[in-house]
């Protein structure tokens, strides 16, 4: 079996700005899975005229930074945004998908790896936060798994379903990080 290190040297964060018109038309397609949106705050289908539309602001955005995420093959995976960057505190939030297609092979794990490693050695933060529906307990055991940490609930913050869900609050420092990074470059 393939290490998560292995796997992350086997993709690629390409900015948004710098794919195809095929690739960013791509990352709607995911986008737009049921598996995907069931886990977004807004579980609509994405039409292309807001898809293009936010393409454009985040390209402008000086505090936004999104990747599609490309295999090995140069196949689009997957979506990783980076976002609320705020320099001058040295913190961001961060969010990620992957298509159907590639769950279950190490990709999420390989994905946050990557994420990691991007926010505290390229953008040099201090923290890294994110955000979890109640419901999607994989997605939080993925995170605490590799040392985020609990920092609160935003009680009945999603409406679905003619029900309100809590959501779960996550946050990683740098000196957290590099503690928690070692075991998974040897294992």
């Amino acid at each position: 079996m393939k290490t998560i290190i292995a796997i992350a040297q086997n993709l690629e964060l390409c900015p948004i700005e710098k794919c195809s018109p095929d690739i960013q038309a791509g990352i709607r397609e995911i986008r737009n899975e049921s598996s995907i949106r069931k886990n977004m705050y807004q579980e609509k289908e994405i039409r292309s005229d807001e898809h293009e539309s936010w393409i454009a602001h985040v390209k402008s955005s000086k505090s936004i930074q999104f990747f599609a995420v490309l295999d090995v093959n140069q196949k689009l995976i997957g979506g990783l945004s980076f976002s609320n960057i705020d320099m001058n505190n040295r913190r961001a939030d961060w969010a990620f998908y992957l298509t159907s297609h590639v769950q279950g092979r190490g990709y999420g794990k390989a994905l946050e790896f990557l994420a990691l490693e991007y926010a505290f050695v390229t953008l040099e933060l201090n923290k890294l936060n994110c955000e979890v529906i109640g419901w999607n307990k994989a997605v939080q055991k993925l995170h605490e798994t590799f040392g985020f940490q609990l920092e609160g609930i935003r009680r009945q913050h999603v409406y679905r379903n003619e029900k309100y869900h809590d959501t779960t609050l996550l946050g990683i420092t740098a000196n957290e990080w590099e503690k928690q990074k070692v075991k998974w470059e040897i294992s």
